[in-house]
């Protein structure tokens, strides 16, 4: 079961619980504010005409219930309308979804996925009767792809990324260190690079030391940056520890031409930050994407692929 169908898996449960809650809440306010009553009905004799205290007494748990149902109902309605956001979408709808929802949000190794809706600090009769409510931005990634471009030098990276973009629900594809084309023109393996491309929305450039010298990704980077608002693709560039510079002293003169000119519509990161908040790049890649405020140049010519192989030795 994918990481998506899980979630979807822990939405259904989460509805399922808040349901049941206000039934509780419903139920017991019925058996306390019927028992209040009963006990004052007790007290009536010809003499005493009972004591009032009971009704006003049972005010109060009927009021608490019937604030902790529409709570427990409002939660249901939030999950259903989140449910109902995320199974909707179509093959076709490929971006990021980002919804705003009065929902409590944790982080496990980075990745932040739907915990319970209410954190029981005291239960009764496994209602819980206090819950941590806070606004919180909830993000939802379904169907996003990411295309991992490399230079075959750095395959060890590559491959931790697919576990890292596997392990939070994220699709991908990258081009196999040991992709043979079988003595096809440069003009297929260049479609083929194309085609692979624009099936995905944010480009991660993997950049090692020698990544800034190689035609395929040239031509990766090319073909992410093509399009208008909202077509691009979003492009994270990761500096490898195998480089000698840093994220604050970089040597421009071994980074991809195309990612300088395009420096400020380009989300920058080092490895240590990738794997910690691959999810945040992810998301700040894709939204620079649909920013008309940032330009993307791509008018540079390409460097020429060659015949035969995708990647160089």
């Amino acid at each position: 079961m994918s990481v998506n169908e899980k979630q979807v898996e822990f939405l259904q449960n989460n509805i399922a619980r808040m349901n049941q809650c206000s039934f509780q809440m419903k139920g017991w306010a019925i058996t306390v504010i019927s028992a209040l009553v009963a006990v004052y009905v007790t007290t009536i004799s010809d003499s005493n005409p009972g004591n009032k205290m009971y009704i006003w007494i049972a005010i109060a748990p009927a009021v608490l219930f019937w604030i902790l149902d529409a709570f427990y109902l409002s939660k249901e309605y939030k999950f259903i309308a989140i449910y109902n956001d995320v199974t909707g979408i179509t093959p076709e709808e490929k971006r990021i979804k980002i919804k705003d929802y009065e929902m409590p949000l944790n982080k496990i190794y980075g990745m932040e996925i739907f915990l319970l809706a209410c954190v029981p600090l005291v239960c009764f009769h496994d209602a819980s009767l206090w819950s941590n409510c806070r606004g919180a931005r909830i993000v939802w990634y379904v169907g996003m792809k990411v295309f991992i471009s490399y230079h075959r030098a750095d395959t060890q990276y590559r491959r931790n990324a697919e576990k890292i973009l596997s392990a939070h629900g994220i699709q991908y594809y990258a081009v196999p260190e040991d992709a043979d084309f079988n003595g096809k023109r440069n003009e297929t393996i260049r479609n083929f690079t194309c085609n692979k491309v624009k099936k995905c929305d944010v480009l991660l450039c993997l950049i090692g030391k020698e990544t800034y010298s190689r035609p395929h990704v040239d031509r990766e980077i090319h073909t992410a940056l093509k399009g208008g608002v909202g077509t691009r693709l979003g492009i994270v560039g990761v500096l490898l520890p195998t480089r000698t510079d840093s994220l604050s002293q970089a040597d421009f003169s071994t980074l991809p031409t195309k990612l300088i000119d395009n420096k400020n519509y380009v989300v920058w990161s080092d490895w240590s930050s990738m794997e910690r908040n691959i999810l945040v790049l992810l998301t700040e890649a894709e939204e620079h994407s649909c920013n008309s405020k940032l330009q993307s140049k791509h008018t540079n010519p390409c460097m020429l692929l060659k015949t035969k192989i995708y990647y160089d030795n």
